[in-house]
């Protein structure tokens, strides 16, 4: 435990009698019992505490006053008061602590948190005796500061000449004042050796290759997500710890070190569209280069490239083994292009290195609507819709009625998901079939509308469903299915 312990260097006004002391302040700063500040009932000693001297960079935790004392007359109703009074200025409320009508030899008064220096600096403390009958005396007040050093950390890795990854593992060891509690917060940002040897190189402001961005995290690594090219670079990482509400950084520290990776070659990425299936199929394959091909990995942008998603794969999200492979990618919207890129991948010991991305972009299009599966591409099937008109957003209030007013107060929290209807026309049991099969996985499904549609593509769970006749005849086998849908995120 880190604590500083400020005591009184100056009376600024003093009711009681001071015994064993040339002031009252000098009576209350030493350690012994024969000197004292006498206070009898409505009187107070207010005392001026010495400057704290924090330790750099560190920040208060708790601030404690405590004061000594002893009964001058044997009764029980004596009621000790004491405040804390930051200095004008400060920005610091004065703070009544707390009162007890317990007497003993030592009371912890009160702890606040996150008084700064300034609200220490010149601080006074006002010490009151209460009740009826009797008094106190008054041997010590103490003002226990617990602070937090700064976090402190030592970067271990990568170093030297990284031969077996584009993407290294940063990784770090943590020293951290126990009072600060665990590391919340963590931030790596990794620079070339021209920017970190340019003039005027900081790491709070200047350019890296990749960053993490601040991560609210305690763990003690972080694998780069950009494929470093061949260069010597610096990894610069910072931690925080969180205390009374505020992140409390390190100071930031690096390591030094070389990507110099044999890689694959640039693949090459061909789409062909596919209509009738409702989908892109995407080939890849490898080409030459200093590693040969593992894996591709592959991401798909509906932005023109200003954010990317992994692509769905049977083997995980956007990355697939192998050296001449094709997948599909059936999100992919009706009518909209889709910009996909794809990078080489060779496995050094379950770490990968990674090509050049390669990139293009193409689209689909056809009239018709599907429900399709997320991982599952063969329950896909094309939907007619009869009926698609309305959806509702629940209000999620709470109503009250309070005695004596007219008008309710109501409270509202964030409007749930949109929910609504479908009707679906179904011509045949091939088709009730296909649409049993695919409710009864229970998975969200992807609701995907014809090009041109003004209703938007969905993930939606489907709920309660019902189904009759469309035509009033026994003869006529096609059925109108009326099922609830809520509107969720993609799985």
């Amino acid at each position: 435990m880190s604590v500083d312990t400020l005591r009184p260097n100056g009376t600024v006004s003093n009711e009681g009698d001071v015994t064993g002391a040339a002031s009252a302040h000098d009576a209350l700063s030493d350690d012994s019992d024969g000197s004292y500040v006498d206070l009898e009932i409505g009187e107070g000693c207010r005392v001026v505490l010495g400057d704290y001297s924090p330790v750099s960079e560190s920040v208060v935790k708790t601030v404690r006053v405590r004061v000594r004392r002893s009964k001058s007359a044997a009764v029980d109703n004596i009621q000790l008061s004491t405040v804390l009074e930051p200095p004008s200025g400060s920005g610091y409320s004065t703070v009544v602590l707390v009162g007890s009508t317990t007497p003993t030899t030592v009371q912890a008064v009160d702890t606040l948190e996150a008084l700064s220096e300034t609200a220490l600096d010149g601080a006074t403390v006002l010490v009151g005796c209460g009740g009826s009958v009797g008094g106190l005396h008054v041997h010590e007040v103490y003002v226990d500061v617990t602070y937090v050093e700064e976090p402190d950390l030592t970067v271990d890795a990568p170093t030297g000449t990284v031969t077996d990854a584009t993407q290294p593992d940063v990784e770090w060891t943590p020293d951290l004042d126990g009072d600060g509690g665990p590391q919340t917060h963590y931030e790596v940002k990794v620079f070339d050796d021209a920017t970190y040897g340019g003039g005027g190189f900081d790491p709070d402001t200047s350019t890296p290759t990749t960053e993490s961005g601040e991560v609210a995290s305690s763990a003690s690594s972080y694998q780069v997500e950009d494929a470093l090219p061949e260069d010597t670079y610096r990894a610069y990482v910072r931690i925080a710890q969180t205390v009374n509400g505020e992140k409390h950084w390190s100071a930031w520290h690096n390591t030094e070190f070389t990507i110099n990776v044999d890689r694959p070659g640039d693949p090459t990425l061909a789409l062909t569209p596919q209509a009738a299936s409702g989908r892109i199929q995407l080939d890849l394959d490898d080409n030459a280069g200093d590693a040969t091909t593992d894996a591709f990995e592959v991401q798909f942008s509906h932005d023109g490239g200003s954010t990317w998603v992994a692509v769905r794969t049977e083997e995980g999200e956007g990355v697939i083994t192998g050296n001449d492979e094709t997948i599909w990618d059936y999100e992919a919207p009706n009518g909209e292009t889709v910009t996909y890129r794809a990078r080489a991948l060779h496995d050094y010991s379950g770490l990968w290195a990674a090509s050049a991305w390669v990139q293009d972009s193409d689209s689909w299009s056809s009239q018709d609507r599907w429900l399709k599966h997320p991982t599952d591409p063969n329950l896909n099937t094309k939907v007619e819709v009869h009926s698609y008109a309305s959806h509702q957003r629940s209000a999620r209030q709470t109503v009250h009625q309070p005695l004596g007013r007219t008008d309710p107060v109501v409270v509202t929290d964030t409007r749930g998901p949109k929910r609504g209807e479908i009707t679906l026309w179904l011509d045949d049991e091939v088709d009730r079939e296909a649409l049993g099969d695919l409710l009864e996985t229970l998975a969200p499904l992807l609701l995907q509308m014809a090009d041109g549609d003004e209703r938007p593509d969905r993930w939606v769970v489907f709920g309660d469903a019902g189904s009759q006749s469309a035509v009033d005849k026994l003869a006529v086998a096609d059925t109108l299915d009326t099922l609830t849908w809520t509107e969720v995120a993609r799985p």
